[in-house]
């Protein structure tokens, strides 16, 4: 009833090379929660008196949503995503996304530069023809940070294959101290 708005969105397929650059842009947008309208007050209430121990954010959705008008360049990120279309969210989130992502996906710094909103392939931002951002602190294709998708079943593999990792070294490490 309370889905994360990344549960119900993913990068199409085809586009998988623009999945690090896509997760940096609706990273934060993909960890909000979506509130439908009868839940709304139920929802509000418990954030206000609980002390949550973290950041939340959270949508209140509404049935009948803003009608928007697919962009038809098909450089738009809106067209290298996909939606759940079985979700009740779906009319809404897909009217969100065209409003808040109008960013154009370059592929070169010359289409980049042309633009007001731009998402270039290497995570680079544009936004109102004058803010840019990159956020380099992590590894733009770290699948460990990917939040987008109605599955978790790589990153849970993922996940596994970094635990082994760890516990390896952490055996050498201890045999190692052993030794000396």
């Amino acid at each position: 009833d309370l889905p994360f708005a990344g549960e119900l969105i993913q990068v199409r397929e085809k586009q998988q090379k623009w999945q690090g650059a896509i997760e940096r842009v609706m990273h934060n947008y993909a960890l909000s929660l979506l509130v439908p309208e009868k839940l709304y007050h139920q929802v509000a209430d418990y954030v206000n008196k609980t002390h949550l121990g973290g950041r939340l954010v959270y949508f209140k959705t509404q049935e009948h949503s803003r009608a928007s008008n697919v962009p038809d360049d098909k450089t738009m990120l809106y067209h290298k995503l996909q939606f759940n279309t079985d979700s009740g969210f779906y009319d809404w989130l897909r009217a969100d996304i065209i409003h808040r992502f109008k960013y154009h996906c370059c592929e070169d710094l010359i289409s980049f530069k042309k633009h007001s909103h731009a998402l270039s392939i290497f995570g680079q931002i544009k936004s109102g023809g004058q803010r840019h951002e990159k956020d380099d602190r992590f590894n733009i294709n770290d699948a460990s940070r990917f939040v987008l998708g109605w599955t978790n079943e790589q990153k849970i593999t993922l996940f596994e294959q970094q635990l082994t990792t760890v516990q390896q070294k952490g055996q050498k490490l201890f045999d190692t101290k052993k030794q000396l």
